[in-house]
This record gives structure tokens, sequence and C-alpha cells, in this order.
């Protein structure tokens, strides 16, 4: 199990590597992803439709038939905490907000950027705390 665990890993990184996203790749390689995965772990232990929807929904919030505001906050949470660099997350995600998920919140996309660049700053500062030389 480990092997094939192994391998997989390094088919997605290998197809990531030419930029193509984490759930895509995940797609090509395990016929699924991560997101789905997690929405139906969460279905099963009976959690509310609306948690399990912005979990399965987290990357495509366009694709979410039932958007609430807890899916889109869900979205815009974990949009802020991409690399941000050259407008481009890791895995190929843009890093600007859905323009359907910014209408929904009544947000202006100068807010966004705010927030946003407050998230990072402080995902940096924790990183800085929880890293522990050996």
């Amino acid at each position: 199990m480990g092997q094939f665990v192994k391998e997989e890993r390094q088919n997605l990184e290998r197809i990531m590597s030419t930029g193509v996203p984490l759930d895509v790749a995940e797609n090509m390689v395990l016929g699924t992803d991560h997101a789905e995965i997690g929405a139906l772990i969460l279905a099963r232990w009976s959690f509310p439709d609306d948690i399990v929807d912005a979990v399965r929904w987290h990357h495509n919030p366009e694709r979410n038939k039932n958007a609430t505001t807890k899916s889109d906050m869900t979205y815009l949470s974990n949009l802020m905490c991409q690399p941000r660099g050259d407008s481009a997350s890791a895995d190929g995600h843009s890093v600007m907000p859905s323009a359907a998920v910014v209408e929904r919140l009544g947000i202006k996309l100068d807010q966004y950027e705010v927030i946003a660049a407050k998230t990072q700053s402080w995902m940096v500062k924790l990183s800085d705390t929880l890293t522990f030389d050996r």
C-alpha cells in the first residue's frame, strides 16, 4: 500500500508541475479529488448538507447549485490561504475570487484584497511561530 501511495503522489506532483491545478490532477490520477472525498466522508458521518456542500465545492463555487453564505465563506477562506505571488496559487487556481461569490456576499474586490493580504501576513507569522529548529 505504501508504494502505491508514493507512486500516486509522484504522479500528482509530476502533473501539477506542468501547471495543472491540484483537484484536476487528483481527478486525472485518482478519478476523484480531495473535496469530493471529504464531502462523501462528511455525508457518511451525517453532517448537515450545507457543510457537505461547502467542502465539496470549496474550489468550484460556481458549480454549487445550493450556494450559501457558509459555502461562499469556505471558498474564500480556502482561497485566501493559498500562496499569493503572481495571481495564481501553488496548485494553479486563480487567487482572484469568483465573481459570483463576491456578488452574493456583497463585497468589493478591494475589500477582499485587504482581507486576503492580512490573512497571508497572519499565516506567515503563524508559520514562523510554529516552525521549530531541530
